[in-house]
């Protein structure tokens, strides 16, 4: 018991990765801005992000705003806080895969 209890917390002290955030991009739809929301990125960061990178795809800006969210907090861009985020926006399969690790 205490075996998984040390997996799980080894999973939340993981930083996320690029192909985490890139598979969260692609699975996330209109709620990507509650998600957003969620990790205090302000509306005018969503408008420059859509500006930025909104020529290549949606899923582009949604990625791009997990890099953002990721450089900004540092330390506070945390598995948690993402997994908080994307269940108050109804996603909670994804807060699971970001707290799994997979």
């Amino acid at each position: 018991m205490a075996e998984a209890s040390s997996s799980s917390r080894d999973v939340l002290n993981t930083p996320l990765s690029v192909s985490d955030f890139q598979y969260l991009a692609q699975e996330l739809k209109e709620e990507w801005l509650i998600v957003a929301r969620g990790l205090n990125i302000s509306d005018a960061d969503i408008y420059n992000l859509r500006s930025d990178y909104g020529r290549h795809s949606e899923t582009e800006v949604k990625y791009q705003m997990f890099v953002r969210w990721d450089q900004r907090e540092a330390a506070n861009a945390t598995r948690t806080a993402l997994a908080e985020a994307l269940e108050a926006a109804g996603r909670s399969k994804l807060a699971t895969f970001v707290l799994t690790g997979g």
